[in-house]
């Protein structure tokens, strides 16, 4: 019975995400009551591994004649995979909707710009944004977004607290096992091994 309590008193303490990210730098700090989780590298130092392991990458790709993925072309595949799947689109923005609500914002600023190659994923990715940011006013308030047809980049930044309390998470975590279509889940997977198995006989 002690630990039960303990349980559900932990449970009801948030748990805070202070985040830094943007195409340059990425920081991440997760704190539990007093106790630090995570707390990743100073921006300086991620940005300059990150950019070293990109650019060791993009050699190795160039003299072996490979075409290396950039984020745009990662997230356009992305939103052709829920394409397929209307059944689990819609879940997982359920999901997103419902947490939104429980979340609790901290100093937060933000902003998402730019576009994908294709102008329709652009309209898909700004549209599920807006949806998201609709759910949530205070986060509307300090999130901007401005998407351009014609470009073919993304630029994103935020920063600020998020906080969680871990209990909240019971409600809207069973109601998405619930709405998610299984059959539609292996299908994506089935793809996905099919790509996978075809792009490796063909390297």
């Amino acid at each position: 019975m002690g630990l039960i309590l303990l349980a559900l008193g932990a449970s009801l303490i948030p748990v805070r995400l202070r985040v830094l990210l943007s195409a340059d730098i990425k920081r991440l700090r997760v704190s539990f009551w007093k106790l630090t989780i995570v707390d990743s590298d100073s921006p300086a130092r991620v940005s300059t591994r990150k950019s070293q392991k990109k650019e060791k990458k993009t050699t190795v790709a160039e003299s072996s004649g490979e075409k290396t993925d950039t984020a745009t072309e990662r997230l356009s595949r992305f939103l052709k995979y829920l394409g397929i799947a209307p059944q689990i689109t819609r879940a997982l923005m359920g999901f997103t909707l419902r947490l939104l609500g429980k979340l609790r914002f901290n100093d937060v600023e933000g902003s998402v710009s730019g576009g994908l190659e294709n102008p329709a994923d652009t309209g898909m990715a700004f549209g599920a944004l807006y949806a998201i940011l609709g759910a949530s006013p205070r986060l509307q308030s300090h999130l901007k977004l401005k998407p351009d047809y014609l470009a073919e980049r993304m630029e994103y930044s935020f920063q600020g607290e998020i906080a969680l309390r871990p209990l909240a998470l019971v409600g809207p975590t069973f109601r998405l096992l619930h709405e998610l279509p299984k059959r539609e889940l292996f299908r994506i997977v089935r793809i996905l091994r099919k790509r996978r198995k075809s792009a490796k006989s063909a390297s």
